[in-house]
């Protein structure tokens, strides 16, 4: 299996990290528009070969140009791409990629529709200084809370952060949710909290394997992960 990571961030290079570190798939970066003519792309390799974006949306144009030519399926994993509503590939949107995090994601709308009614909700989400936009996960949960978006905390001062409790090295990365649901004289809270970026990179890699494996069961199109964790053997 090949896997083309797309991006010169953080998350690119953990995921390149944890794949040279399990030795069971090939990982290619590409973080320049010339990369896309190193020969990375051809009729006989893409068969085998998954793209995943991590990047800040400036080559998901020509990325999804370049694998709609040869078929590759595209994993979407940065918050900074927009999608087209048609495509001429399998892309599949992942507001997150840690698989724990994902069946969180999964279950939680069921948890709201029964506990939400009469109360009062909210949202809260702590990450590193420097993701300047709200995260994914608090934007595809959101809705379930009947809140809108825009009444999202999104807290990105360290003074802050470490009053949550995020500890001194994980300053640089970590992704803090609170789910809050209070009335009646009742207060309730989920919280999900992921120091680095080891799971997502293991969860990306896990996801490019699944969809590798039942890549014939997809039509081209946009897919949304957290629908796609039972057909693709992950929920």
């Amino acid at each position: 299996m090949r896997i083309l990571v797309v991006g010169a961030g953080n998350m690119a290079q953990e995921t390149m990290r944890v794949a040279s570190e399990r030795r069971t798939v090939d990982c290619f970066p590409i973080t320049e528009t010339p990369d896309f003519e190193k020969g990375l792309f051809s009729n006989t390799s893409s068969q085998d070969t998954v793209a995943i974006h991590f990047g800040s949306g400036r080559l998901l144009p020509a990325l999804i140009e370049t694998c709609e030519e040869y078929g590759v399926p595209i994993i979407q994993g940065s918050t900074n791409g927009n999608l087209p509503k048609e495509v001429g590939t399998t892309i599949i949107n992942a507001p997150n990629l840690s698989l724990p995090m994902l069946r969180f994601m999964q279950a939680f709308p069921s948890f709201a529709e029964v506990v939400g009614p009469g109360m009062i909700t909210g949202l809260v989400e702590s990450h590193q200084g420097a993701k300047e936009s709200v995260s994914g996960t608090a934007r595809a949960l959101v809705p379930y809370l009947d809140i809108p978006a825009d009444k999202i905390v999104s807290i990105r001062n360290v003074d802050i952060q470490m009053a949550l409790g995020v500890p001194t090295e994980h300053l640089g990365g970590h992704a803090y949710h609170y789910f809050t649901f209070t009335g009646q004289g009742v207060s309730i809270t989920l919280c999900t909290l992921i120091h680095g970026r080891e799971t997502y990179a293991t969860g990306a890699l896990h996801v490019a394997e699944a969809l590798l494996e039942k890549k014939a069961l997809f039509a081209d199109g946009v897919y949304d992960l957290v629908a796609l964790l039972k057909p693709l053997g992950l929920a």
